[in-house]
């Protein structure tokens, strides 16, 4: 044990490596170091998205689009009211007397997961198309603009710096042309269409984005932290503003 110890403390002298001393000697009890090494984190970013977009881009938010973005929405609608259907057998079922819906449910779901799994076979091809080598799609938001991505390689094929999203006037702040497609809301995927407005058109539509309402936001936080062009040399709450007015 001593013997060890010393060659351990010549070969740190040698390499001009701190020295551990321990105060215990015992084998079986842990040792208590009176020197620990300081371990900087040399990861690139605390906080995603807090790096500045001259410095680096940095993603902010992805999402997957919905198998509401193809062929207009429609294969997802009616994939929609056939399981709408299943529910519905299954809950009218359970509110039938105790005994009389232990009787009905022996029928009632096997009918309704056929149903059901009428309309799983008619959205598989476009839930794998999502996922496929080629056409599988990503729509990300970095701090320097929305990207449409295709394949697993994430080749961009579609782009808009925020700094090219347009404003539209409303309340105390600019509201950022990000709008929702009318009649493209399927509350059953929680899922629409989105279209971003860039120098008076429709530049970028972004289609069956899933949680939408979220994405939107997202995307107008981002324009407000890094895509206006000229910033404001100071900001005014609203509330303070309406004070003063009095």
């Amino acid at each position: 044990m001593v013997g060890h110890r010393c060659a351990y403390l010549w070969n740190a002298e040698r390499h001009n490596r701190p020295k551990i001393f321990a105060r215990s000697n015992r084998v079986n009890e842990p040792m208590e170091h009176e020197y620990r090494s300081t371990i900087r984190d040399m990861r690139a970013e605390a906080i995603l998205g807090v790096i500045q977009p001259q410095i680096a881009e940095a993603k902010l938010t992805e999402r997957w689009p919905s198998v509401t973005a193809y062929l207009g929405g429609a294969p997802a609608r009616l994939g929609a009211h056939i399981q709408l259907v299943a529910r519905g057998i299954i809950r009218w079922a359970l509110r039938l007397p105790f005994w009389l819906s232990v009787l009905v449910m022996i029928l009632a779901l096997p009918l309704a997961t056929l149903i059901a799994l009428a309309a799983w076979l008619l959205l598989a091809p476009f839930f794998f198309l999502r996922l496929l080598p080629v056409t599988a799609t990503r729509y990300v938001l970095t701090n320097k603009a929305i990207k449409v991505l295709k394949g697993w390689s994430g080749r961009v094929v579609e782009e808009l710096p925020l700094s090219e999203i347009d404003t539209e006037p409303g309340g105390d702040f600019p509201r950022v042309a990000v709008r929702i497609v009318e009649n493209s809301i399927q509350p059953f995927y929680q899922a629409a269409d989105l279209e971003i407005v860039s120098r008076g058109q429709v530049k970028l539509v972004l289609r069956g984005v899933k949680e939408y309402e979220q994405f939107r936001r997202s995307i107008e936080n981002a324009w407000f932290a890094f895509g206006r062009k000229d910033m404001p040399k100071e900001q005014i709450h609203p509330a303070s503003e309406a004070e003063t007015k009095k």
